[in-house]
């Protein structure tokens, strides 16, 4: 055909052949024969859509995505109802990150397109990548409607269902993907992801090398296999998944917070910091402040000044107050909103459940605003206790507006530098009033107005190492009783020392002091445990050569409550650690009638088994440093008179610190002046 005749037949309205024929190439991966091809056509018809269209497919597999998108914008300025361009220009700009633009795209593809289903598939991921959980569902169900068997909507809904925490949902949805299509990438890496969430870590490792074989190309892979060695208790595997990932994305934020993490747990914490600030460097995201901001606590000798400047740089910035629409009412009942992601099996809600269900209801109205992915029978109790909403699927703005929305007066940011805890938040101001509690340092953040502490935590002098005001209780810690804890009893036999910290805690500094109680009492024992961690042999193998050899013994049995409170029935006298002493470890020591020696320490994360010792009358256990660390541990350890006197005391001198009525009402009158002063300055 001439090109007087291909211009009569365009004239007409017929398509142009060369297109088909490109399009073919194309498809068949020839992109070195299609490209002179569109290139002809559109030599002489520049706005052809269709041309336009293919040849930006082309262009982006080829690796050049500027041309590719201006290609595709042009094909759909040309022809707007062009639904495949539009479609295919969406999937392009999600591809690249631009989730916001992509969707867009996929609407107007939509508008003329309403009943295909995969566009409406295409819709949902886009939504989903902006964290638009609610929105995103509806487009994966209404593609669903119109195809039942789309494996892309059922994966959606299975990330939906996982990223609200319900991981057995989440992994049905996805085995229902991949019964259609059984090498469907995103499934085969969200099926994985499902079942570390229901706590299934050789599920989740399966999963991953099934993805990974897959799409070896996937780098993302190994950075999930690496966090799901580590949950099944093996670091050494881990940590060389984090290294393969870290050789091959030197930059890459993810492979350096999974490098960090791990680091730390191996008691590493110069070189996790290290890797935390590499982190930030490359990726300015709350992930790496968060994991930056928890890594410096376990750091030794961090200069105070520095350890502020640096939150104060952490901090996001602060958006200016709303109109706040709470009544300026002193003296009326406060909306107090507390935002943790411990509401469930965890040592903060050991502290949280009874200071909630202690707060007198004419004076303080709690809303909890749960993080939590896993709820548990914890859970329950909080929901039981008071109203509830969960903010999984919430970015901090959404948080925030969710709250002010509710009318909250205070909010409450618990245990904000861990976990995933919400702290950031806070600068989005969530309530006219914002309070940090159980945190282990200053926020940073301007807009946090109040600290909780007591004085021992945080002497008066210190009160500059804060950007918060900080409010002081008699003793702020607090415990409910442990019901299911045996009867105390003094064990037979030579001196048994004990610690049931986290991994993170055993540095160098604090393994070589307890080398020097150990060499004190030469016939005496550590015995060390922290939930399954110490099945790991890399853990194993590092610990006994900071100490005096053949004299570690490891408690490896099953992480349950029972086995937990037995460990300290066997032993003597437990150790704290330093930089970061221990808090809910130290109260179920002495809870089972065991002593626990303690450095005084000089920050607040290092003060919390002191502040827990000085509650109940026991200073002389505080020691003012190592060498007398080493002398009053090894003191103890031969002192069985001493010893059998505790075994019996320790608990009921506990008692102050388990009773949520009291500690509810001196939180309250903090709360009440806090908000007295709002109201003061607001009206």
């Amino acid at each position: 055909m001439n090109r007087h005749e291909r211009r009569a037949q365009a004239k007409a309205g017929a398509p142009d052949p060369r297109l088909q024929q490109a399009l073919a190439a194309f498809q068949a991966g020839r992109l070195a024969e299609a490209e002179p091809i569109l290139a002809a056509v559109l030599a002489q018809s520049p706005r052809e859509p269709t041309a336009l269209h293919i040849a930006g497919l082309v262009a982006f597999q080829q690796g050049n995505e500027d041309l590719a998108l201006q290609r595709l914008a042009a094909s759909v300025r040309a022809k707007p109802d062009y639904a495949e361009a539009q479609n295919n220009f969406g999937r392009i700009l999600l591809i690249l990150d631009r989730a916001r633009e992509g969707a867009e795209r996929f609407r107007a593809a939509l508008k003329h397109a309403p009943g295909v289903a995969e566009i409406h598939g295409h819709l949902g991921e886009a939504l989903l990548a902006e964290t638009q959980v609610g929105p995103a569902a509806a487009s994966f169900r209404r593609a669903l409607a119109l195809d039942p068997r789309l494996p892309s909507a059922l994966s959606g809904i299975g990330t939906i269902a996982a990223a609200l925490g319900r991981g057995d949902r989440a992994s049905r949805w996805h085995a229902a993907a991949l019964a259609l299509s059984p090498d469907f990438p995103p499934s085969l890496r969200g099926l994985g992801e499902a079942r570390l969430l229901s706590g299934d870590a050789a599920g989740a490792i399966a999963g991953f090398k099934a993805a990974l074989r897959t799409m070896p190309q996937d780098l993302a892979l190994l950075g999930n296999l690496a966090v799901a060695w580590r949950e099944a208790g093996r670091l050494d595997r881990g940590l060389a998944y984090q290294r393969c990932l870290l050789a091959l994305q030197p930059a890459t934020g993810s492979a350096l917070g999974h490098l960090s993490q791990g680091l730390s747990v191996l008691g590493r914490p110069e070189a996790a910091v290290a890797i935390a600030r590499r982190r930030l460097a490359a990726e300015s995201s709350e992930s790496a402040r968060k994991s930056l901001r928890a890594s410096l606590l376990y750091l030794p000798d961090l200069d105070p000044a520095k350890a502020l400047a640096e939150r104060r740089r952490l901090a996001p910035d602060t958006v200016p107050p709303p109109r706040w629409r709470n009544g300026i009412e002193p003296e009326r009942p406060l909306r107090v909103g507390y935002v943790s992601s411990d509401l469930r099996d965890h040592p903060v809600a050991r502290s949280l459940l009874p200071l909630i269900a202690g707060h007198d209801r004419t004076r303080v109205e709690p809303h909890l605003y749960g993080e939590v992915a896993r709820e548990d029978a914890v859970t329950g109790q909080f929901r039981e206790t008071a109203a509830w909403r969960s903010t999984i699927g919430l970015d901090d703005e959404a948080l925030a507006r969710a709250m002010r929305k509710d009318g909250i007066d205070i909010a409450v940011f618990v245990a904000g530098s861990f976990d995933a805890n919400r702290l950031e938040a806070a600068a989005r101001r969530c309530a006219p009033v914002q309070i940090s509690l159980h945190d282990a340092a200053t926020s940073g953040i301007e807009a946090i107005d109040a600290l909780i502490a007591d004085p021992w935590l945080v002497p008066r002098r210190e009160s500059d190492r804060f950007t918060e005001r900080v409010l002081r209780l008699p003793d702020l810690y607090l415990h409910q009783p442990i019901a299911e804890a045996p009867d105390p009893a003094l064990p037979d036999g030579p001196p048994v020392f004990a610690a049931a910290a986290n991994p993170a805690k055993l540095n160098r500094r604090t393994m070589a002091l307890w080398s020097r109680v150990l060499e004190a009492v030469p016939d005496a024992r550590l015995r060390l445990r922290y939930r399954m961690a110490f099945r790991d042999e890399s853990l194993k193998q590092a610990i006994p050569s900071a100490l005096p050899a053949g004299r570690v013994d490891f408690a490896e049995g099953e992480d349950s409550a029972i086995a937990h409170l037995a460990f300290y029935r066997a032993a003597h006298v437990v150790l704290d650690t330093w930089p970061f002493s221990g808090s809910t470890s130290s109260f179920e020591a002495l809870w089972m009638g065991v002593p626990v020696v303690t450095l005084a320490g000089g920050s607040m994360a290092e003060r919390w088994t002191g502040a827990l010792l000085r509650a109940i009358g026991r200073q002389d256990w505080i020691a003012a440093d190592e060498a007398a660390y080493v002398a009053r541990a090894a003191a103890l350890g031969r002192d069985r008179d001493r010893l059998a006197r505790e075994r019996n005391s320790l608990r009921p001198a506990l008692a102050p610190l388990t009773d949520g009525t009291q500690r509810a009402r001196q939180v309250e009158r903090l709360y009440r002046a806090l908000w007295r002063k709002w109201c003061r300055a607001t009206s």
